[in-house]
């Protein structure tokens, strides 16, 4: 056992408990996975350590209390923008609070006052709001971010009040600036509906969703939106996006090699870099009217990203080879393997 000094953040998913009883196990997979995908990022990025999520949030360890604050501010501002998943499942936010303090750390968990202050804490925590202790607003650099004083908490289990202060983060902005996006359509699939059985299409639907959902699991994606069978997600980076499309195709191989009941799969796609806005129900701009005109204009099956995307390629670039230009842009198609 160690005593460490260490940020502590509890988050909880404000109305996920009354969700888990009324969807299904698919739906609260799916739920889970979208929720969680942008605390697990902004964790990631701020060098924060998951100690366990809890069934309704996460306890989370920071070494630096600022990162910890920027991390808090990211994950806040996610649930903000986008509280309508992909899966059409509404949350209504979460509640972030965080203490700085000596804590016992054994086996992956942290043990002490810490932990009791930021858990009897964060039930006075208003929705997508972020309340710190006194402690964390001194340890962290004061001048990179704005605290308003909440007031004094007298908390169940601790001898004195703790002093509170709310963190002020900048208005949402609603864009995303220099985002990686893919668009995907599933081919055949007006035709396919208009005559299998509707049990039959929604499998159908489901598994592409879920290799989609595959595809992107082990890096920074995010499925943003399912329009029919088109589906949206985003990346931060260029190599990530690509990643995940060549992965998609590995799975769609896979599928092709033994569909069962299932129809075979083939898919067209385009990966374009822009600006996306974020509206509370999705995704909208320019680049996402932008990538589904270039959906519209490629052969079926082809996948195709702009020249942005390939530029910023570390990897990958030698799976792209130079493609007949759309409108006077440079485009770059995989090659098939």
């Amino acid at each position: 056992m160690k005593t460490r000094t260490l940020t502590i953040m509890v988050i909880d998913l404000v109305g996920s408990t009354p969700l888990v009883a009324q969807v299904s196990r698919q739906q609260l997979v799916e739920l889970l996975e979208d929720v969680t995908e942008p605390i697990r990022r902004a964790v990631a990025e701020f060098g924060g350590n998951v100690i366990k999520f809890t069934g309704d949030g996460y306890l989370i360890t920071f070494e630096s209390a600022s990162e910890a604050l920027y991390a808090a501010a990211h994950i806040v501002a996610a649930f903000i923008a986008q509280p309508t998943l992909p899966s059409g499942i509404r949350l209504e936010g979460c509640r972030v609070v965080m203490h700085t303090s000596d804590v016992i750390v054994q086996d992956n968990d942290v043990i002490g006052e810490g932990v009791v202050t930021v858990a009897r804490l964060e039930k006075h925590v208003p929705t997508n709001e972020v309340y710190l202790t006194s402690t964390t607003k001194d340890i962290a650099k004061s001048a990179e971010f704005e605290f308003q004083l909440v007031g004094d908490f007298p908390l169940k289990g601790l001898a004195n009040p703790v002093k509170v202060y709310r963190l002020v983060t900048e208005p949402l902005s609603g864009v995303e600036r220099g985002v990686y996006l893919t668009i995907t359509d599933l081919l055949g699939m007006s035709q396919f509906m208009t005559t299998a059985p509707i049990e039959l299409v929604n499998r159908t639907i489901l598994r592409w969703i879920s290799f989609q959902r595959e595809a992107i699991s082990q890096i920074s994606g995010r499925l943003r939106s399912i329009v029919g069978d088109n589906l949206v997600t985003t990346y931060q980076d260029a190599d990530d996006a690509v990643e995940a499309l060549l992965r998609l195709d590995e799975l769609v191989r896979e599928h092709n090699a033994n569909p069962g009941e299932l129809p075979p799969f083939a898919f067209s796609a385009v990966l374009c870099k822009g600006d996306l806005f974020v509206l509370s129900i999705g995704v909208n701009g320019p680049l996402v009217g932008h990538s589904f005109r270039m959906l519209e204009h490629i052969s079926p099956g082809e996948k195709i990203i702009e020249s942005a995307v390939y530029d910023n390629l570390k990897r990958f670039r030698e799976r792209f080879d130079e493609h007949t230009p759309l409108d006077s842009q440079t485009l770059y198609h995989l090659i098939n393997t």
